[in-house]
């Protein structure tokens, strides 16, 4: 049979698209499946906020193609792999959430205990405390950001006795936590009133951050009320014409800054707690915000372990060199037009922290980016 030249070409083409179609299926068949993994954080209060409008961020940058472009769409949220995927973001829509606060020093204890009895699954701890020699070998903290610890005032409401007083010294402080020598507002500068002291929850890692700053127990003096770190409804009505509590400067931003109760946050040795002074340091109360995951370290007995060593979805989001914390070129976030570099940046300081300069990574590795490595 005679086959017309037009006939030919299209009969080539066609088999020619066949085969490459078999031959993808083939390549396609040695190759592992990519689905997205669940990553959950627990631990601090402090960063439970800023940690979820990053995990969003994270969750909603682009990656694979999941979407078919022909045929049956798979159900399983795989990745259908096409050229000019994008691969510097979240490249596999991993889903990262965190679970209700329950302190940064119980979610390490948690990170500590993966696979213990009635110990929740998670992959990484929120902290705001540095590592002690009292946690587990294996850890890595991931400082991504700082905060500041000073003290809380109510100046402008009724019959406030602290009207006037807006900063103190670490002495100061000393004397009204740890000494018990400074009891009334007048020794500061306010009206004649007895001050009514209020610490934090210890399992708290702002509690202990503040402690530290103090250099002795802010539970010393007789009197001390307990209040939640971020709650100022527990600070009595009736008590915060004379009230003075520790705060995070983040948390009280973001939570209470443009609310009615009258507080404000003041200074320190006369350095007020601005984003600029907190991420240089010259605050004198600030702190690192970290992640932290288990690494593992089989050469220690009280170690996190490498059975429960973090995933590697959990490293690339909060990993020294992860997306979190990486100097290498982003994509440009769709919604809003900037790099996701700048996107991390607003979000942290939107909620009242300041993100980290360019720097030495440390902790034993080479890189240079926005996150601090440290270990145990």
């Amino acid at each position: 049979m005679r086959v017309s030249p037009g006939r030919r070409s299209r009969l080539v083409a066609g088999t020619a698209a066949v085969l490459a179609a078999v031959a993808i299926a083939a390549a396609s068949a040695g190759a592992a499946t990519i689905t997205p993994t669940t990553v959950l954080g627990s631990g601090s209060d402090v960063a439970f906020h800023v940690m979820s409008g990053l995990d969003t961020l994270y969750n909603q940058s682009p990656g694979c193609t999941i979407i078919a472009p022909s045929g049956t769409q798979p159900l399983d949220l795989s990745c259908i792999p096409q050229a000019g995927d994008i691969t510097t973001e979240n490249s596999a829509h991993d889903r990262v959430s965190e679970a209700f606060p329950i302190g940064g020093g119980a979610g390490v204890s948690q990170l500590c205990a993966q696979g213990g009895v009635n110990v929740a699954d998670i992959n990484f701890a929120r902290q705001t405390s540095a590592p002690t020699a009292s946690v587990c070998t294996g850890l890595r903290y991931v400082a991504y950001a700082r905060d500041g610890i000073t003290w809380m005032s109510f100046p402008t409401v009724t019959g406030s006795h602290s009207a006037g007083v807006t900063t103190l010294t670490q002495a100061q402080l000393q004397g009204i936590y740890v000494n018990c020598t400074i009891t009334n507002w007048s020794q500061l500068g306010g009206a004649s009133a007895p001050i009514v002291a209020y610490k934090i929850y210890p399992q708290y890692g702002t509690r202990k951050a503040f402690d530290t700053f103090l250099g002795g127990s802010s539970q010393s003096c007789p009197g001390v009320k307990l209040m939640d770190q971020t709650n100022i409804p527990d600070i009595v009505a009736a008590d915060r014409p004379n009230a003075i509590a520790p705060v995070s400067v983040g948390s009280w931003t973001e939570r209470y800054k443009l609310k009615p109760e009258g507080s404000a946050v003041n200074s320190i040795d006369g350095v007020t707690p601005t984003l600029a002074n907190i991420q240089s340091g010259a605050f004198p109360y600030s702190r690192y915000l970290y992640n932290v995951y288990c690494a593992g370290d089989p050469a220690h007995s009280n170690q996190c372990g490498t059975a429960t060593a973090a995933s590697s979805a959990t490293v690339k989001y909060i990993g020294p060199n992860g997306w979190l914390c990486t100097a290498s070129k982003h994509a440009t976030d769709p919604v809003t037009g900037l790099g996701y570099h700048s996107d991390i940046t607003k979000a942290i300081n939107k909620f009242g922290f300041a993100a980290l300069p360019l720097g030495a990574t440390g902790g034993g590795t080479t890189f240079t980016d926005y996150c601090r490595l440290f270990t145990t």
